[in-house]
């Protein structure tokens, strides 16, 4: 199981990264993920890529097709909703991120759990403004920690979770 309060720190941090409002609208959505999370998924594991974010894709531009997905250490065993937490926050909109899940589930005939999706993307993306805050490495896309929670918020509202 994943405790999203474990895996994004619970100890008090040295400086806040955002305000008292994010704060506790991030504890909130901690408390969802980790509901999600808590019971397992009912499609059976697969092989997942384990990084498959936009970086470790090859596309040829003129057929828009996948040509490789590189960077394979962390490929493994997991559920099969693990594989599409980047996508979300990929591809812009909810309705293109739905239809890559369709397709998905057309090719192997069974469904996925989107809010199961949804919280493994909350907990990718929490994380890595964390760590990539604290580190001082710029966020993909730009922005600050409030600014991927408010990119997250709405998310959120768009996928129809107002946790």
């Amino acid at each position: 199981m994943v405790d999203a309060h474990a895996a994004l720190g619970d100890q008090p941090q040295p400086r806040a990264l955002v305000d008292d409002s994010r704060a506790r609208l991030v504890l909130e959505w901690c408390d969802w993920v980790d509901a999600r999370l808590a019971r397992p998924s009912e499609m059976p594991e697969v092989l997942v890529h384990g990084d498959f974010h936009g970086d470790n894709q090859l596309w040829d531009h003129s057929s828009f097709r996948l040509v490789a997905a590189v960077d394979l250490e962390e490929a493994g065993i997991a559920d099969a909703e693990f594989d599409f937490r980047y996508l979300l926050g990929n591809v812009g909109t909810p309705e293109l991120a739905l239809a890559a899940i369709d397709a998905y589930e057309r090719r192997v005939g069974r469904r996925l759990d989107r809010q199961r999706v949804l919280a493994w993307n909350v907990l990718t993306h929490l994380g890595d403004a964390v760590w990539r805050t604290e580190a001082g490495v710029p966020l993909p896309g730009g922005g600050d920690a409030s600014t991927w929670m408010d990119d997250l918020s709405a998310r959120m509202r768009a996928f129809g979770v107002n946790a």
